[in-house]
């Protein structure tokens, strides 16, 4: 998703995208958003991992950018 996301910001910074800069843009959009949404679900399995008890995961605080890991 990362390297598909880094095309299209490619595609999009070009001289020649024509009449498709509105399609790259909203499949930006999604790949973005999809990108997004794997961030949250990695971050709340590792909160899930790190509420077991004798969890190797590292615990993780919650900030205005979203979750950081602490050791």
């Amino acid at each position: 998703m990362i390297k598909d996301r880094r095309d299209l910001v490619e595609a999009l910074g070009s001289d020649n995208k024509g009449v498709h800069t509105d399609r790259l843009r909203e499949s930006f959009i999604s790949v973005q958003h999809t990108v997004e949404a794997i961030d949250r679900a990695i971050a709340h399995e590792q909160l899930i991992a790190r509420e077991r008890e004798g969890s190797p995961v590292a615990p993780i605080m919650f900030g205005p950018a979203g979750p950081v890991r602490f050791e």
